[in-house]
Order: C-alpha cells, then structure tokens, then sequence
C-alpha cells in the first residue's frame, strides 16, 4: 500500500516529475510549431511556468490520486514516465494564462488506469 498521505519527499518528486513531463512536452510542441505549453513559457517566462507546475497542490494531488489508484487496484505502471504524464495532461487545466487543477480533476484522475 502507498500511504495516501505524501511526504516531504514525496511532495519533491511528484513536482520534479511534473516539471519533467512539463519540458518534455513542451520540446515537442516546438517541434510541431506551439501550442499551449509554448504559449504559456512565451507569456509568462520559465520562472513562472515553473513556479506553477511545481505548485504544491498540483504534487499533493498528483501523488495522493496515483496512491489511490495503485492501492485500489487501477493502476500498476511507473509514477515518473507514465503517471505524471498522464495526470498533468488530463487533471491540469493548461492555456496561455493558466496551469491549475480542473475543477475534476479527481473524477479525471479515477478514469487514469492501466489495467
């Protein structure tokens, strides 16, 4: 069981990975012309996206919904190359001027499953 509850560590992680997931996705919307990652880095610089991609509430929440998928039984794959991705492309309200949790996103995060 994965408690629920993230720690310190926990907390760093899911943030590091979300920002990961970030650049990663933002590299290949270069490579496709832009997008909403890009628009976002353009308006604001890389200070402030990272600032908000590694907001606190978007790891507590990142973490605690993998917690409850992998300990009812949803979910088996990796938290940093799948997980992450996955929940900050379908939990995460993302434009020009926005990254913050969906309103959903807990209903959105349920539906995230591998098996």
């Amino acid at each position: 069981m994965i408690n629920p509850e993230p720690t310190t560590f926990d907390l760093i992680e899911a943030a590091a990975c979300i920002w990961e997931t970030y650049l990663e996705t933002l590299r290949e919307e270069h490579e496709r012309g832009g997008g909403p990652y890009t628009d976002f880095v353009e308006a604001h610089g890389y200070a402030t996206t990272r600032a908000a991609v590694i907001d606190p509430a978007l790891a507590t929440a990142c973490h605690k919904a993998f917690a409850e998928a992998m300990n009812a039984g949803r979910y088996d794959g990796p938290f940093d190359w799948d997980w992450c991705p996955e929940f900050f492309a379908k939990c995460v309200l993302m434009d020009a001027d926005t990254i913050r949790l969906r309103d959903d996103w807990q209903v959105r995060a349920a539906a995230i499953t591998t098996l």
